[in-house]
């Protein structure tokens, strides 16, 4: 079971080494004083939040059906309309499924590791996701239910999987950080990898109807600033690149159901908005106000008439620890 961000003490005569808190806070910085320990403890409660929107799309109502303290990163519709979500819950990051109306929570996976991206098969539900293995991030896949789980890929750094309609390729990003990041599409039925361009690109994702791939880059050719770029699947041809405003600094962005746009989330404030972007060029549209907090990851449902939103709020307090 992982201790992150907890406190412990070692012996200096005998290096035996004692677990002083044990609980869902994290602990940084410290401070010794006669036998004291001062710390400062932070929490994180995260949500999931339905929001519905109108028949104009510029107003939300939003309504929080679970929450929890500690992290939920990824949140993905099912076909059934159950949530499919990433979560610490039980200690280390697993697969969760809770219905629509945030009951019935329960893990699908136990000991993955679940880090950067899920996506789920619209032929027979399967739950596609990255996950940490010996230091390698790999791609992974678990049937709708939590069985049959099996590792696709060896890494190191395979993340942001990305299914096929037909559910027989995965696309995905490999590299993280400051490694080169480039786009790839796994073969299910014979496991090959082929890379699609060896243009920079972050956080893939595929349009409903499997033909373009939606990813952000830094564009070099024109200011250096960030933009979204469509390639298609099938050749990793440039097919547009799309503008955005600098005040958005978070690259979480997925495809409106019926393929016409794409929508990033990002904070303002407290506030959690939502920028339409059409996928020709076209001028954008920002819905405000659809969740508080700071955004972690969003998903639409499958008919574009809601969005599950999952956000978290962080709080730092000093305390006082008595060895």
């Amino acid at each position: 079971e992982p201790m992150l961000g907890q406190i412990l003490s070692v012996s200096i005569s005998t290096g035996e080494v004692r677990q002083i808190t044990k609980d869902l806070s994290n602990y940084y910085w410290l401070a010794q004083g006669s036998g004291k320990l001062l710390a400062v403890q932070r929490d994180q409660i995260s949500h999931v939040s339905l929001t519905a929107l109108d028949d104009t799309s510029d107003r939300a109502t939003q309504r929080e059906i679970h929450k929890h303290s500690g992290s939920i990163e990824n949140v993905v519709f099912a076909g059934d309309g159950s949530i499919i979500y990433s979560s610490d819950a039980g200690g280390k990051r697993e697969i969760w499924r809770m219905s629509a109306d945030g009951t019935a929570a329960r893990a699908l996976t136990a000991g993955s590791d679940v880090t950067h991206g899920v996506s789920i098969s619209a032929v027979d539900g399967s739950i596609f996701f990255s996950a940490t293995r010996n230091g390698k991030h790999t791609l992974n896949v678990v049937s709708r239910e939590g069985s049959d789980m099996r590792q696709l890929t060896d890494g190191p750094d395979d993340v942001y999987p990305s299914i096929s309609p037909d559910g027989r390729s995965v696309f995905f990003q490999k590299g993280l950080f400051n490694k080169v990041v480039t786009p790839w599409k796994l073969d299910l039925d014979t496991g090959k990898q082929t890379q699609l361009s060896e243009r920079f690109t972050a956080k893939p994702t595929l349009s409903p109807d499997g033909s373009q791939i939606a990813y952000y880059f830094m564009d070099g050719e024109i200011d250096g600033l960030w933009r979204v770029g469509l390639m298609s699947s099938l050749d990793g041809s440039l097919l547009n690149k799309l503008t955005f405003p600098k005040s958005v600094t978070e690259r979480r962005m997925r495809w409106h159901p019926n393929g016409t746009a794409l929508a990033q989330i990002f904070n303002e404030g407290d506030s959690i908005n939502l920028l339409i972007m059409p996928k020709n060029g076209g001028e954008a549209s920002v819905i405000r106000n659809i969740a508080k907090g700071d955004v972690l990851w969003f998903d639409w449902s499958r008919d574009g008439k809601q969005i599950v939103i999952s956000h978290a709020n962080k709080r730092s307090d000093v305390v006082l620890l008595t060895k």
